[in-house]
């Protein structure tokens, strides 16, 4: 089991998805045994509908296209696709899909809000949505007085004591469970604004860094977009995005977040 995989999986989708992804049941299959139920268990994946479209396995092309599905009279369910591509069509026909394939779950901010909440001893009921800020969680107990500590959705960083720090320095892995760094927090909070020691400095390099790396990922995609269009004109925005989650330059990243990043 990959949990530490799982984890930066999640993370990335978020912030590619501005604050809101689908994981599909391909992308849990990469992360090993039992760390999608970690993350089910922990509230920080939950079930999603059905996907409408998968990728097709039926031949190399392996397109994305959307899903039938039957029922029988006792209850099963077939789910297949039909062959896109024209000249396989007739070789291809119907392709059968793997109905615990059609499985996604649902990430959202909100839901990584309650869990950091939940972690530093806060009443997730009280959470305060900031708009595009992100949330506020509450107040923590500092040497100074109390502190109010925030979560920021783009890039997402949690805010204590007037500092801020990248969620992925925060978040790690400790026996099979996905924790928060306690002792990193306690340290933000302290510390004293006019405190002559040393402040503790966000790394803001990191953080740009991982802000260019995201901004450069959305341009490839728009890129091979505007190469798709003169290929394969005609078609919608979503057959585009679905083309370009089967290339690399996905990485793992769901059609429909990538839909959205199409000029």
């Amino acid at each position: 089991m990959s949990l530490t995989l799982a984890l930066n999986d999640v993370l990335a989708a978020l912030e590619a998805g501005n604050g809101a992804a689908l994981i599909s049941f391909d992308t849990t299959q990469t992360w090993g045994s039992g760390a999608l139920d970690v993350l089910v268990k922990q509230r920080l994946l939950k079930p999603a509908s059905v996907a409408k479209s998968v990728e097709c396995r039926g031949c190399e092309e392996r397109c994305y296209s959307d899903v039938v599905t039957q029922s029988s009279p006792a209850g099963d369910v077939r789910a297949f696709v039909v062959c896109e591509v024209p000249d396989k069509q007739a070789e291809m026909g119907r392709v059968l899909v793997a109905v615990e394939r059609l499985q996604q779950w649902q990430c959202n901010t909100i839901l990584l809000a309650q869990f950091i909440a939940g972690k530093l001893g806060l009443d997730s009921r009280q959470i305060e949505a900031r708009g595009d800020a992100g949330y506020r969680l509450g107040m923590l107990k500092s040497p100074h007085g109390r502190r109010w500590v925030s979560l920021t959705t783009f890039p997402l960083a949690l805010d204590a004591n007037q500092q801020s720090v990248p969620l992925g320095e925060l978040l790690f892995v400790d026996e099979g469970f996905i924790a928060l760094d306690d002792v990193h927090i306690q340290h933000l909070l302290s510390r004293e604004g006019n405190t002559t020691e040393k402040q503790y400095i966000p790394n803001t390099e990191k953080r740009e860094s991982r802000k260019l790396n995201t901004q450069a990922m959305y341009q490839e995609w728009r890129d091979t977009h505007a190469q798709l269009l003169c290929e394969h004109p005609g078609r919608d925005k979503t057959w585009y995005a679905r083309k370009i989650a089967r290339m690399e330059i996905a990485y793992g990243r769901d059609y429909e977040t990538i839909r959205k990043r199409l000029l």
